[in-house]
């Protein structure tokens, strides 16, 4: 994928950071924090022996560790990836709307839960989106009665959860939950 996105994008485009990308090990170069690529490979093949290698690179380099253990961003672009359009920039676009929204509903100034549920509930948004889109597409074809079943019943599945998230988000914002914890005092374990 990287090499592709790399090929469809121009250098505008490169150069402002505007790529969809995946952290797949073919985007590193050759040695990250010391970790070649043929550790690298072990590790992703599952070989335990190169484990303090890779925490040793995880702890030298944080933005490398955020970066592949964001399960958000990863559950993101698994819904992207399910989207069968050709056109990265389409792609790209529909990533800036998600960030748009997680922004818009964290607020200016979001506490660490509020910002989870946030970005839980954009992610969300675009699952709902990326139903409703799928089942349009399915009515306006020939679908079997269970396929198109099926397919309605995600899209409930999915607006449920949506709705649960801003719900959420809505509980936390109205108990003001940091307020609430700052009060309370917690006795030392010692």
């Amino acid at each position: 994928m990287a090499s592709q996105t790399r090929r469809h994008c121009d250098k505008n485009d490169r150069a402002q950071g505007n790529v969809l990308t995946s952290w797949n090990d073919t985007q590193l170069p050759p040695r990250v924090g010391g970790l070649s690529l043929r550790a690298r490979k072990r590790a992703t093949a599952g070989d335990v022996t190169v484990m303090p290698l890779v925490h040793k690179e995880l702890a030298a380099n944080p933005e490398l560790a955020r970066r592949w253990g964001d399960l958000a961003l990863l559950a993101l672009t698994r819904l992207l990836d399910s989207v069968q359009w050709d056109s990265l920039r389409g792609k790209q676009a529909i990533r800036n709307r998600v960030d748009e929204i997680r922004h818009a509903l964290a607020g200016a100034t979001p506490n660490v839960i509020e910002a989870l549920i946030a970005e839980r509930a954009a992610i969300c948004w675009l699952d709902v989106y990326l139903c409703d889109y799928a089942a349009i597409a399915a009515s306006l074809g020939f679908v079997h009665k269970p396929a198109f079943e099926a397919r309605d019943r995600r899209r409930s599945r999915a607006d449920r959860r949506f709705l649960n998230a801003l719900k959420a988000l809505a509980v936390v914002r109205r108990l003001k939950l940091p307020d609430l914890l700052a009060v309370v005092q917690v006795k030392d374990p010692r």
